[in-house]
């Protein structure tokens, strides 16, 4: 009995001596107080509190406008003069007796008045590591003579260098700008994005973000960018009309749409590896290079994609909807394209409007080429470009693709009117390989990728990125119906709101992949509630 006793109050001190300390600041738009929720703060203050106090820290943010302009605050600034290393949010929302909070972002606005950078976190010295979260804001109308116009996340330089973790949730980065790039954003740093809309920004590089790799050059980083929007972003330099990467960041769920300039919207540096999924692209507008993803020297995966109504303009060496380019004539990177479609894209210049290579390696498989200026629009250059197991307007003739087997010329029998699923007529439905390279567990809708379209009891993936057939959406339990088990599963996350984030269980019920289990998960749930058929 002792030794248990002993034990006990071991792991309780164990428990208390890892706790850390956290402290809650509360400010508002016109605060000058203490911090507390009778008599908040002004937000300078309480990061300057923050950075200081030892403990890790929640800024409650009351609803309204937070002057960064000149006339204001001029810029907001996280740095490292005396950090205390510990943790930093900005919870925006809040009402004014902090006792509610609303996630819409346009009500807590941090405003840089087209004058000022609105917020830059430094961690420019050795032994300075920040924590540092965005919730519920909008960071807008941000100007940088230099980087970063919105946000500006900077590790210093080689020798002279900390770190920052950055996460941005549920937030509005518009109508940023940068005389050199990252107009919304620019990071040197490991950050993740959910939920979050990029419109307006703009810079001469990474219109609406640049990802810098972080002092020292490591490529290796693998920030993650989810559910997030990015439109109407522009850039005037060569790269990136929203994103410049210069590292290997992981890109899920994401809209790409409306974005002008040059360089494509999302540009890859040498040697950097970019790894996107479950995205669309379309109505972008380029005057050089990929009117979607260009490649310079740079390697990627790109599964479950969707390009249409894309543009490389004329004036312009615009290419395709993805350009691979290296200036060689070897030493090509590998990039993998399984089970993306193409429809509607334009190239003025060349006239090869889905994929033009020159000097990569491309692997494409399970995808289709339709409707696109040049019918197919592919073309090869020079490099090595193989094409199997997927439907191409017009088949491969003067492309310079090789014929990897099993590809198709036939109508994809689209729904139509914008929307690229397969009606069951389609001659794409099982004819996939399930041995694609990176071929994902889920399709775009977060359907199963394989199963049996075609009714001849084997299932095959389909070519696109959308799979046929009829699913039972809530057999948890693989027991073949949806009944009172799998409610009681599914009724065990209803509510949540972290489904998109890390380190947390996955959700069973977020159908719709928009990273919370609410009533139109509930609605598809309950359309399949009593099924006994299910595959």
């Amino acid at each position: 009995m002792k030794k248990i006793v002993l034990l006990v109050m071991c792991l309780l001190v164990f428990g208390l001596a890892g706790s850390s300390k956290a402290a809650d600041i509360y400010v508002s738009p016109a605060g000058g107080g203490g911090g507390t929720p009778g008599d908040p703060t002004d937000l300078q203050t309480a990061l300057d509190t923050a950075r200081t106090n030892g403990e890790d820290d929640t800024i409650y943010m009351q609803t309204g406008t937070y002057d960064a302009s000149s006339s204001g605050a001029a810029t907001f600034e996280y740095g490292t003069v005396s950090n205390d290393n510990m943790s930093v949010t900005l919870s925006g929302g809040w009402n004014v007796d902090f006792t509610s909070q609303s996630d819409d972002p346009s009500l807590t606005l941090l405003d840089g008045g087209n004058d000022s950078r609105v917020l830059e976190i430094r961690a420019d010295a050795t032994g300075v590591d920040i924590i540092f979260t965005l919730e519920n804001l909008t960071i807008q109308n941000g100007k940088s003579t230099g980087l970063g116009g919105g946000i500006y996340a900077n590790t210093g330089s080689p020798g002279s260098s900390g770190s920052i973790d950055l996460t941005v949730k549920n937030c509005l980065i518009m109508n940023n700008d940068a005389d050199s790039n990252g107009g919304g954003m620019c990071t040197k740093c490991y950050f993740e994005v959910y939920n979050s809309t990029f419109s307006g920004n703009s810079g001469s590089s990474g219109g609406a973000m640049i990802i810098y790799d972080v002092p020292g050059g490591d490529k290796s980083l693998t920030p993650i960018i989810d559910h997030t929007t990015f439109c109407k972003n522009s850039n005037d330099g060569n790269q990136g009309s929203a994103i410049y990467n210069a590292v290997s960041p992981l890109i899920t769920n994401c809209l790409f749409k409306e974005n002008t300039g040059v360089g494509g919207p999302l540009y890859n540096s040498t040697s950097s590896f970019l790894t996107i999924s479950d995205s669309i692209f379309s109505n972008n507008n380029t005057k050089y290079w990929g009117s979607a993803i260009h490649f310079w020297a740079a390697g990627g995966n790109i599964i479950n994609c969707l390009f249409f109504d894309n543009t490389a303009a004329n004036g312009g060496h615009g290419y395709a909807a993805i350009t691979y380019y290296h200036g060689g004539t070897g030493g090509g990177h590998l990039i993998n394209i399984t089970n993306c479609t193409f429809s509607g894209n334009q190239s003025y210049d060349t006239g090869y409007a889905s994929i033009y290579n020159r000097g990569g390696t491309l692997n494409v498989t399970n995808s289709i080429f339709w409707d696109n200026e040049r019918t197919s629009g592919l073309y090869n250059e020079y490099g090595t470009a193989i094409i199997s197991y997927s439907d191409v307007h017009n088949g491969l003739g003067g492309t310079g693709f090789t014929d990897g087997g099993n590809n198709i010329n036939s109508t994809p029998s689209f729904v139509g009117g914008g929307d690229y699923h397969l009606t069951a007529a389609s001659p794409c439905i099982d004819a996939g390989t399930n041995d694609a390279p990176h071929l994902p567990d889920k399709d775009k809708d977060g359907k199963p990728r394989i199963i049996d379209g075609d009714g001849d009891d084997i299932a095959t993936v389909d070519m696109g990125l959308y799979e046929f057939g009829d699913i039972c959406e809530g057999n948890f339990d693989g027991d073949d119906d949806v009944d009172g088990s799998d409610l009681a599963i599914f009724a065990a996350d209803f509510g949540r709101t972290d489904c998109n984030q890390p380190s947390v269980l996955p959700c069973e019920g977020d159908f719709d992949g928009d990273g919370d289990v609410d009533g139109s998960d509930l609605a598809i749930f309950a359309a399949d509630f009593g099924r006994t058929d299910c595959p």
